[in-house]
């Protein structure tokens, strides 16, 4: 089972409480929401939790301000932000949000907002297995930002900066990655594009600034593979 934990931040109760009870309705023996409620601020809202939902206009927060703290503490973190104001739904995609609910159309919104939520949680739960002598890892593929071969090995560059080298070809594992997600872009690179900045001439310059090598063979199909990651983005 995929337990994804959940924050609801929110001013009133009866609203806390309405949130609470559609994800505890929609929770299944797959994908299980478990939330915790603030009416107020503290530090363990800030910790990672996989699904932020934040009322915009409360009178001694600004959801917006609270949006943008997360977005720097927890740039990948999934964003849900609701409101009786509708006239805010443009203002709120400025943080990369997953959805914006009306409180005013919240069944309606929620249940379009739970269809994409759990489609992309039960992808990001997949994970690769990492293997050595001594130690078994299953490794979340959202945590890989890219793996390289060097020689008859294959590194593997997670999101924390850790390297795990691993005794297998490129080759025999690719098979294993969603290819919208992640693309051979060279003859020794494999790519997760969520974590690209932007596409050059030669190379994938990563959110880190980090450079990632596009071979000439490669490119033409890494530059519409890519681009059709673009426009799924923008679309979902």
């Amino acid at each position: 089972m995929i337990e994804v934990k959940v924050a609801v931040l929110d001013d009133e109760m009866n609203d806390l409480n309405r949130v609470k009870d559609y994800f505890d309705h929609v929770s299944s023996c797959q994908l299980k929401y478990s939330v915790t409620t603030y009416q107020d601020i503290d530090e363990s809202f800030y910790h990672e939790y996989d699904l932020y939902m934040i009322d915009i206009e409360m009178p001694k927060i600004n959801g917006l301000d609270v949006a943008r703290d997360l977005r720097k503490k927890h740039p990948h973190g999934v964003l849900i932000l609701y409101s009786k104001r509708n006239d805010l739904v443009f203002e709120s995609f400025k943080f990369g949000v997953f959805f914006f609910v009306r409180k005013d159309h919240f069944e309606e919104d929620m249940s379009f907002a739970q269809m994409r939520l759990d489609q992309h949680f039960q992808s990001v739960s997949q994970k690769y297995q990492y293997r050595t002598k001594d130690l078994t890892l299953d490794i979340p593929y959202r945590n890989i930002m890219y793996i390289e071969k060097i020689g008859h090995h294959i590194e593997i560059h997670l999101n924390d900066k850790k390297i795990l080298s691993e005794y297998k070809s490129l080759k025999n594992i690719i098979h294993e990655f969603d290819h919208n997600q992640f693309i051979q872009c060279h003859q020794s690179y494999l790519v997760n594009l969520s974590y690209v900045k932007y596409l050059d001439k030669q190379d994938f310059i990563m959110k880190d600034n980090e450079k990632v090598q596009i071979s000439k063979r490669f490119y033409q199909k890494t530059k519409q593979s890519y681009i059709n990651y673009l426009n799924k983005k923008v679309s979902e």
